[in-house]
This record gives C-alpha cells, structure tokens and sequence, in this order.
C-alpha cells in the first residue's frame, strides 16, 4: 500500500525555521544494512519509481539487481552488508533516490554536503556529473576495489580522537579515514593493521566497532589502484546548479576535475570540521539522507541548537516513512 504524502497541518516549526537555508547531507559506507529504505521503497511511489528507474540502469552494469539483492526477504538489516558489488550501488541509489524525491517536490537546497561516496551522490544530485558516468564510476570503483585481498577494511574507535597522541600503538597500527567528532573515529588498514589496532584499543579499554567494509578506503592501501581508477576518465563535468560542500575540505568545491574523483575515496573525511565550518556561517535546517544517519547523529550530540534543526530519515528499526513526513512537513512549511 502507498501512503502519499500529505499537506502540512502542523506548523509549529514554521516561524523558526521557514528561513534558514537548506542543507542536503550525504555519506558513504559503513552504516548501510539489508532492507535499507524499503519501508519507502513500498509506500511512497515516488522513492519506488527512482529506485525502480535507478535499478534499470545499474542492471546491465552490475549483472545484477540492486533491489532483488537488497530487498531479499531472506535477508534482515542484521546480517552484515559488506559486498561491495551491492554496497556501493544501492547507497548511491538511496541517497540519490531520496534527494531527487525532495527537489522533485520542494526545490533544490541551498547546499549539498558529501563525504566519500556521498560526495559522488552530492556531484550527480547538483547536476555537476550526469548520472549515468556517475554509475558508470561507480562499476569501475567495484570491479578496482573488488580486486582488494589484503583483508581487513575500516574500524570505528570508540574514543576521543586525542586518544591518538598517547597510544603510539595505536596511531601506529591504522590510518585514520575518517574523523567524526569527540565520540569516535574511523581507522583503515589490511587485517593485520587492524588487529593490531585492536590489540591497542582494548590495551586502553577504548571500545571498538567493526564496519561492514572490506576495503580500506580513506588509506594507502588503495594508492596501487590510483590509475586504474583514473585512466580514461574523461567525465563532462558540468557547473553546479546547487553549491556542494565536500567533507575532505570542510569547502564549497568551485571547481571538478576527474583528480577530484580519487580525492573522494583517498584522502581522509573530516565529517565534524565540515558541519562546524558549515554552521559558523550560519544555522541551516539539515536533511540526513544517508543510511546510519551518521551525519544527524554527529549533530545531535552538540549543544548549540542544531538537534531542532536536524533530520534525518533512514533507520534500521522502522519509522522511515514518519520521519520522511517530518521532513517534508519542515520543507513545507518553509516553502509556503
């Protein structure tokens, strides 16, 4: 059954926040699951119709159906997700699909903020790489990376990033790939860096999370892979209809090359730096489309105001479509 979208009833949130700008969040892997947005995908016709449209043309790239995959009835959202002929499509098919549904209806946000593979998202959502050389990107990404059989992948460490400057062992044994906030990072490696950045966590009782990732993005380990990634690109990029921030920069991207298109996958995220910077310029009402929601989740935790001012839509419990209708309630209202 479709439930369609509704007309705003409840404006309580329009006064505060009917001016400020809109920011589109992006990210990338980590936190996707099995069944990730297939509440939407069976209840709203529009995310069916871009993931249905999205999954046409990813098919005869991919040999595969990203839906029949993902949707798998046998399969629940805690079994790990970690191949990435099936990771990397159906994030970007997510986020893209999400994003297109909000323009479609309410315009375009004021800005795109991506962080690795969001950032991929975020060039195609701007209309600054058409979509079909960004899937096309994609599959070189997963026939290149797929090739990775040095083990190992990312690991969250569940500590202050401080931590780093007084446990050599641990600085020593991974790279950092992305830096999120006082909460936690991410580290990258082959299987023996991260055991050993293991061994150095539980020697300073910091917790650690493995991620449903198998390849060391945001690493050296990928610069072997740096030409084959590159050789013949040749996209036609185009300007930017809407401004996208990258998380490698914490700026706005003023100009794309294809060398950005390495960058995306190996220089380090810096997702706290990014929405600080972003909000210093001043406060935005924020749209997590990423799966995890690690971006909302990163706001939430400050102190500032910004939890009133963000949102985010994918979970792994249910609710995706009572908090896509807050959503579009906020766009709404800040449209009339």
């Amino acid at each position: 059954m479709f439930v369609e979208p509704e007309p705003v009833r409840d404006r309580r949130c329009a006064p505060r926040l009917q001016k400020l700008p809109v920011a589109f969040l992006c990210g990338g892997q980590g936190a996707q699951s099995f069944q990730m947005a297939h509440e939407l995908y069976g209840q709203r016709r529009a995310f069916r119709a871009w993931m249905n449209e999205l999954d046409a043309l990813v098919r005869p790239l991919f040999g595969l159906s990203v839906l029949d995959r993902l949707y798998d009835p046998g399969r629940n959202s805690a079994e790990d997700c970690d191949d990435l002929h099936l990771t990397h499509p159906a994030i970007f098919m997510v986020e893209y699909a999400l994003g297109r549904m909000l323009i479609e209806r309410f315009g375009m946000p004021d800005c795109i903020v991506g962080a690795s593979l969001g950032e991929l998202v975020a060039a195609a959502l701007a209309g600054a790489l058409p979509l079909d050389q960004a899937l096309d990107l994609l599959k070189r990404h997963v026939e290149v990376f797929g090739r990775w059989r040095g083990g190992g992948g990312m690991l969250a460490i569940l500590a202050d990033p401080a931590v780093l400057e007084d446990c050599p062992d641990l600085a020593g044994a991974c790279e950092v790939a992305t830096l999120v906030d006082a909460s936690h990072f991410v580290v990258a490696g082959n299987a023996a860096a991260l055991a050993g950045g293991r061994r150095a966590a539980s020697a300073r009782r910091v917790g650690v999370l493995e991620l449903p990732v198998r390849v060391p993005f945001h690493s050296s380990g990928l610069d072997g892979y740096k030409c084959e990634i590159l050789a013949g690109l040749g996209m036609d990029w185009r300007p930017p209809v809407i401004p996208v921030i990258s998380c490698r920069t914490g700026e706005r991207l003023k100009h794309y090359a294809d060398d950005n298109l390495w960058s995306v996958v190996r220089e380090p995220v810096r997702i706290g730096d990014t929405l600080d910077r972003l909000e210093a310029a001043g406060p935005h009402i924020y749209v997590d489309l990423s799966p995890g929601s690690v971006f909302a989740s990163t706001l939430a935790r400050r102190r500032d105001g910004t939890a009133g001012r963000t949102f985010h839509i994918l979970g792994p419990g249910g609710g995706d479509v009572r908090r896509l209708a807050r959503v579009e309630a906020v766009l709404q209202a800040r449209a009339a």
